[in-house]
This record gives C-alpha cells, structure tokens and sequence, in this order.
C-alpha cells in the first residue's frame, strides 16, 4: 500500500514537472528550418479596398502579415494589389510569397494553394512551395485562437450599427448593440442611463471598434493619452475602451455639476465638452456671461457660438442634440 502512495506520488511529480516544462516553452519560437525565419515575406493585398469590409479586412491582414514576420524575425513588405493580376504570375515565379485574396481567378486554381480560412478570407501560395503553406497555416492555428488576434479582430473587424440591424433588436425589445453588458456595467458605474451612453458610443463609432480618427480609436474614440490619464491601458479592448470614455464623461459631469448646472444641463454640456473638447466649452460659457447670457443654460450658450474662432459650434451643437434624440428612441426599444 505504502508502495502504491509512493508510485502514485512519483507519477504526479512528473506530470507537473513535465507541465511545468510545457508551459515554459515559448510556442511562438519559429523552427530554425522554418522557411519564414530571418527572412523578408512579400506579400500581396487582392481585395477591392473601396468596400469598407474589403479596407478592413485589408488592414487586419497586413497586421497579421506583420505579426508573422515579426515572430520569425523577419522583415514584411505588404503590397495593395486589387485588380493587378500580374502578382499572380509573380506568385509563380517566386517574387510573391503570399497574396491574401476571398477568391482565386480563374486559371490559377491549379497552380495555387491556399491556408485556413482567415475571417474570410485565404492566404495563397504557389502549389509548388508547400513548405510554405504549411508554416503559414501552423503559425495562423497558433495565432488566430490568441489575444493579440481576438484585439485585432476587434480593432479592425468589429462592426456593428443599431440602423441595419434595428428589427433584431426592436424584436426583443432589449438589446441596442452587442456591447449592451458593459455599457449598463459603466453606465450604472457613472450613473448614467445605459442607453444614453450607448448613444454616445453610437454617435462616436456606430458600435464599430475599428475606427480610428485623428489618434482617438475605437468605440468612444478615446485618444491614447485619455486612455493614461483614467489608468486604462489597452484601448484596443471593447471594454477598456468604453471605461475609458465613460470615466471621461463622469468627470466632466462632475465639473459641470460643481459649476452649480442643473442635470439636463450637466448632461449637455458634459456632451459638448466630449466632443470640442471642456476647454472650448468653456471658453463659450465665459463669452456668454460677457453678453448677458446664462453661461449655465445649453440653449444660451450655442447662440454665441457663432462669435468663437477655429470652433465649429454647429457640429457640436448637432453631436449633443442627435445623441439626445437617440437615447429617446432607445428609450422605446431597449428597457
């Protein structure tokens, strides 16, 4: 009996010993003999990149493009291709090594091969270079189930709009985006309606985590800097994002209802100050009280937006009143 103890204790030392050594090993290290390593991959883009799907797909995959050449120490060159059919003949001369493409033209079927499906899309290689495809297609198993690719997907891929897709939501009469759990988690954090800030994630991104303008990325277009200052970290994450953006708001609501602003007020003017920016914003409340206007009154305030330089006031004006008007809709389909 005392024997058995002991055997059974050996066995389990050595399955921890050897999962231990498993999860020590970096899976993402290229064979030495692996066609990638300490190369320069060229690559081509065949996607018609005036469809909207079609430039993000394009962007996602020069990404992953970079990512391979980077995990094999290798340099990329990523070339937009669409409509050149000529890189194919390049494909099968060697100067091409991958062309990224939803379908294949005909006539080169039989001289091509392709990898797993990507979002959609294949990464294409010449019949004759299998060693190739299969490097390709060991790295793409690994990287597709990680993080890094759930971020990008979510960075370049994730696209969602309340219009399109109204009569699925209106049907259930409870969702209005896919981010509807952590909005109502961030909402109900800086007590706000849910389906307020869910307007303003409409209006900063038609739900899409992809969109970047003018550094500030994602579903609340938070800017990198913004992101530091409330202590979020990866603003490529739906969540963290929406974090982000909300503690952003909460604090501007705080400083406008320091200022003595009634709640409708605090609201508009917390809007405002998203979008232009609370010094701007200001800057109008102050011009407003020099000509006799309640500098606390929304309605007051706009009027001399007309008299700020460098400051379309008409397009924030327009933000807040759309977000306004939508949240009362939202208010009709979502509870």
């Amino acid at each position: 009996m005392k024997g058995s103890a002991n055997w059974l204790r050996y066995l389990v030392s050595t399955v921890v010993i050897a999962l231990a050594v498993f999860l020590l090993v970096d899976t993402r290290t290229p064979d030495p003999q692996d066609p990638f390593i300490n190369g320069h991959i060229k690559s081509a883009i065949m996607l018609n990149t005036s469809i909207d799907k079609n430039k993000r797909a394009a962007l996602y995959n020069t990404r992953l493009l970079q990512a391979l050449g980077d995990d094999h120490h290798s340099t990329t060159e990523v070339y937009n291709a669409y409509g050149k059919f000529d890189y194919w003949d390049s494909l099968s001369q060697g100067n091409i090594d991958i062309i990224v493409t939803d379908s294949i033209p005909e006539g080169y079927e039989g001289t091509t091969i392709r990898s797993v499906p990507v979002q959609g899309e294949y990464w294409v290689t010449d019949s004759r270079n299998t060693r190739l495809l299969n490097s390709a297609n060991m790295w793409l198993n690994y990287f597709l189930a990680s993080r890094d690719n759930k971020l990008l997907v979510a960075k370049y891929l994730t696209s969602y709009s309340i219009y399109p897709q109204a009569k699925e939501y209106i049907g259930n009469g409870e969702r209005i985006s896919p981010y509807d759990a952590i909005v109502k988690k961030y909402g109900k954090y800086i007590g706000w309606d849910w389906r307020l800030l869910s307007s303003v994630v409409y209006q900063e991104s038609r739900f899409m985590m992809g969109v970047e303008y003018k550094n500030a990325v994602g579903l609340m277009q938070v800017k990198q800097s913004t992101a530091d200052f409330y202590g979020v970290e990866d603003v490529y994450d739906p969540e963290l994002n929406i974090r982000a953006g909300a503690l952003h708001l909460q604090r501007l609501a705080k400083m406008f209802g320091e200022q003595g602003l009634d709640s409708i007020n605090v609201i508009k003017f917390s809007l405002a100050a998203y979008n232009a920016g609370e010094g701007r914003i200001e800057d109008c409340m102050n011009i407003a009280a020099e000509r006799g206007l309640d500098p606390n009154n929304w309605d007051d305030v706009v009027n001399v937006f007309q008299y700020m330089s460098n400051f379309s006031g008409e397009i924030t004006k327009r933000y807040v009143q759309d977000i306004l008007d939508r949240y009362q809709r939202y208010c009709i389909i979502a509870e």
